[in-house]
């Protein structure tokens, strides 16, 4: 018998698990898992919610992503060049500012 790492009570000297909810980790190799990009050979590593479900990326195609995602809402709010997205930036930044001190007004007169 030994006793649980995680509450103290005696439980078997082989036991995998605990009413506790400790649960000793299996050491182990993850199992290799392709990129969900057509073509890709490269072993996934991430896990992304996507409008089609669920893909596991690699690191390039997670970051291809959301690069594409970003220039999809630039393009969308008519956003066409660097200049034009800092000068929104800013803008949307000094505008969240603004609501940020009006909203803290009343807490701090």
């Amino acid at each position: 018998m030994k006793p649980c790492p995680e509450c103290g009570i005696q439980i078997a000297n082989d036991a995998k698990w605990h009413r506790c909810g400790w649960k000793e980790l299996e050491r182990g190799e993850r199992p290799f898992v392709l990129c969900a990009h057509e073509g890709c050979p490269t072993k996934a590593e991430i896990r992304q919610k996507t409008p089609n479900g669920w893909a596991n990326f690699c690191i390039k195609h997670y970051y291809a992503y959301h690069g594409d995602r970003a220039k999809a809402a630039c393009a969308a709010r008519g956003l066409n060049t660097v200049d034009q997205m800092k000068t929104d930036f800013l803008s949307m930044s000094k505008d969240f500012a603004k609501q940020l001190e009006e909203g803290c007004s009343d807490v701090h007169p």
